[in-house]
């Protein structure tokens, strides 16, 4: 029985001629390593769809073995016939389309999706707008130090907060009065 790893190589290598795990993780753009630990704990569900769009395999083939390996021949209609009901289609279009339609496949193929890892959210999360933070309840409602969110909070209201030291004097002060 072939796991979704074992079938992501075969796919690879019959779709894209990949010709080893180095060249499979190269043509994901992902490192070695992930691709290792994919090998032992399978290839996750939520890359799934960034691999498709990558090498050319159906997702469900790859999760699950079921189906055909190819993409492209999901639906059963074959590559002329959608080559032609999209001329058709081009025809009755305006020029104006044409040309918004040309700009959106240039801008669509110099973006290309990268499998997401840990630090691309780390990432995300550093570049949270003011506007999102402003939003969070202050410091004083929440009731314990202890509480993660205060911390964030603390954080965000006093950059020079050094955190454990700034909560003991918080209690010192607290006690004494």
């Amino acid at each position: 029985m072939e796991n979704s790893y074992a079938r992501l190589l075969k796919a690879a290598k019959e779709l894209k001629g990949a010709k080893n795990e180095s060249a499979v993780a190269l043509l994901l753009d992902i490192s070695g390593q992930t691709l290792h630990n994919w090998k032992s704990r399978g290839v996750p569900r939520r890359n799934l769809v960034e691999i498709e769009a990558r090498i050319g395999a159906s997702p469900m083939w790859i999760a699950t073995g079921d189906g055909d390996m190819s993409a492209r021949m999901r639906s059963g209609q074959s590559h002329d016939s959608l080559i032609v009901d999209v001329m058709n289609a081009m025809r009755f279009m305006s020029a104006e389309d044409t040309h918004l339609i040309a700009e959106l496949c240039k801008r669509l193929s110099k973006k290309r999706p990268r499998l997401s890892t840990p630090k691309d959210t780390r990432k995300i999360r550093q570049r949270t707008p003011a506007s999102v933070s402003a939003h969070r309840a202050p410091a004083a409602s929440l009731s314990s130090w202890s509480d993660r969110r205060t911390v964030e909070q603390r954080k965000i209201d006093n950059p020079r907060w050094y955190g454990i030291k700034d909560r003991r004097k918080h209690e010192r002060r607290a006690s004494s009065r």
